[in-house]
């Protein structure tokens, strides 16, 4: 291993002081989830997200990132990039394996932490898998607050800025010993709602290749989901889309309440009080997104089903023209309704039990369709409806259709976003390996170091 040094005086010697700086993947890096990633630098180690992936059942090794007690005991910190569960649901696990250090993240990644650590919870009971911490261990994290731009974390010179995923998600810059790393987190340049700096110049970046193989013209993807709903709405049926309320929920549900005419637009109440919620948060928004927020909360459509007056959630006038749906008895109502429909609800995997009464309701017609616009893990419900052997036993005959909405990066929006930062040295992440080959090949043909899947070595500037 090669390590580089720099010679100092102090107190008339010279002294050689560890300029190293290096990154290995403990999990993220080829495959689609349990992003986690040991920087070091000098004689900082610090883990850059501590994240999960979502198969409850499954070994610890394939579910947890590869902490040990060692890389626990060294840490210096943990810098998270934002609150979703692959990013932050190991956190408790860390913990337990001794970690006694602080956790830092945008305070809305903080307020939003706990939320998604809490779901990660919920779902491994329900399933009857086991956790390798207890439930307490989650009170432990002791989170810390850092701001957009540049500052000093624990001895390292840290910038960070908006990255457009969802609700204060961010990308980290690092500098050390005249050497830059950024982490990108997840990313997207064509956020719909959310902003996105762009990051300066680095030496290496470890980035977010989610829709790795692909390149996906955002403003055509979303013209075919208000395709997709018109069509299925001729045929008589009803639309149902599963998305995660935070990020990729508020932008679809603003696109079709702008775009979808003549068509009864649906949403679960945690959906809409996030977009709105978004919408309120200025300082993470595109400056060209406008409206104002009116918070009497009283639907336009008239359409008279319970949730046309919102008292606990106030609204956007301007973009949100939806039925509130605020519980049990109204979504009954709702799915009851007659004639074509779109329902949003706020679980992109279909995981949740309003996600499976929708389900439960609407896949007996085969002129429905549930249309599924992100990832979802291979045990959730959101993949299981596209295997023939699950459809014929759970008596499913409505469609199921996958239609990509980004709030990642393609092929295209990689080789862009480096053309600005110009690294060396790149570490691809959060795709299969075998759908980054492509990628990693036009990068290397630009003269870029790009790999993928490397743990357990270091990418090493």
């Amino acid at each position: 291993m090669c390590y580089s040094f720099q010679t100092i005086k102090f107190g008339g010697f010279l002294i050689m002081q560890n300029n190293r700086i290096a990154v290995t993947s403990l999990g993220g890096s080829g495959e689609e989830a349990r992003n986690c990633f040991l920087l070091e630098a000098g004689n900082h180690a610090v883990l850059l997200d501590c994240g999960v992936r979502r198969e409850a059942l499954g070994a610890l090794d394939h579910v947890y990132p590869a902490l040990t007690r060692e890389i626990a005991g060294r840490l210096t910190a943990v810098f998270l990039s934002h609150a979703h569960e692959d990013h932050v649901a190991a956190l408790p696990y860390l913990y337990e394996l001794g970690y006694r250090g602080n956790v830092y993240g945008t305070e809305e990644t903080i307020r939003l932490a706990g939320g998604f650590m809490k779901k990660w919870v919920d779902f491994v009971a329900a399933a009857g898998g086991r956790l390798p911490f207890s439930v307490e261990t989650m009170k432990r994290v002791a989170f810390s607050a850092i701001s957009l731009g540049s500052q000093v974390v624990e001895g390292l010179s840290v910038t960070a800025g908006r990255s457009g995923h969802m609700l204060g998600s961010c990308w980290l810059r690092f500098e050390y010993g005249g050497k830059s790393l950024l982490y990108t987190g997840d990313m997207t340049l064509a956020g719909r709602l959310l902003a996105t700096d762009l990051p300066p110049e680095s030496d290496g970046a470890v980035v977010d290749c989610a829709y790795a193989g692909r390149v996906l013209p955002q403003a055509g993807q979303y013209g075919a989901l208000v395709g997709l709903a018109e069509e299925v709405a001729a045929g008589g049926g009803k639309l149902l889309l599963p998305v995660p309320p935070n990020g990729r929920g508020s932008d679809i549900l603003l696109h079709l309440c702008e775009n979808l005419r003549g068509v009864p637009v649906y949403a679960e109440a945690n959906v809409a009080a996030l977009c709105v919620q978004l919408l309120k948060e200025r300082k993470w928004l595109r400056a060209d997104v406008g409206g104002r927020i009116n918070e009497a909360g009283e639907q336009p459509n008239g359409m008279g089903l319970p949730g046309d007056r919102i008292d606990a959630v106030s609204r956007a006038e301007t973009y949100i023209n939806a039925v509130i749906i605020p519980d049990g008895p109204s979504r009954s109502l709702a799915l009851s309704a007659p004639g074509p429909a779109v329902y949003l609800t706020g679980d992109g995997m279909m995981s949740s039990p309003a996600a499976a009464a929708y389900f439960e309701v609407l896949k007996g017609d085969a002129r429905n369709c549930i249309l599924i616009t992100g990832h979802t893990a291979r045990s959730a419900l959101g993949s299981r409806i596209f295997d023939p052997a699950f459809r014929a036993q759970a008596g499913v005959a409505a469609r199921a259709q996958r239609l990509t909405i980004k709030v990642h990066l393609d092929d295209r929006d990689v080789i862009a976003l480096n053309r600005s930062v110009r690294a060396k040295k790149i570490l691809l992440f959060h795709a299969p390996l075998e759908n980054t080959r492509e990628l990693t090949g036009k990068l290397q043909n630009l003269g870029v170091d790009a790999r993928c899947g490397l743990a357990p070595r270091a990418l090493e500037l």
